[in-house]
């Protein structure tokens, strides 16, 4: 039930941003231009810069070493597959 009412007021928000940010403004970039509602534009680049943190933070993840044990003797276990039901 929260999630549901969650969701619905994320939704309110949104629809009282793109209300309040209804004008039309022009947008030029390279060799580019176009006209859309600054609510659009800033939503877009809001979701583009998530989602180029999200993979940032992805490829910081894979290459991230294993951490080294404090005790040089700790012997770190070899993984295992643990599905093998034969």
């Amino acid at each position: 039930m929260f999630g549901y009412l969650a969701i619905l007021f994320t939704f309110a928000l949104l629809l009282v941003f793109a209300v309040q940010n209804a004008a039309v403004v022009s947008v030029s970039f390279l060799f580019w231009k176009f006209d859309a509602s600054l609510s659009i534009i800033i939503l877009f680049f809001f979701i583009t810069g998530a989602f180029s943190a999200a993979i940032a933070l992805w490829i910081k993840k894979m290459n991230k070493k294993p951490a080294e044990p404090k005790d040089k003797n700790t012997v770190i276990p070899e993984k295992t597959d643990n599905n093998n039901f034969n």
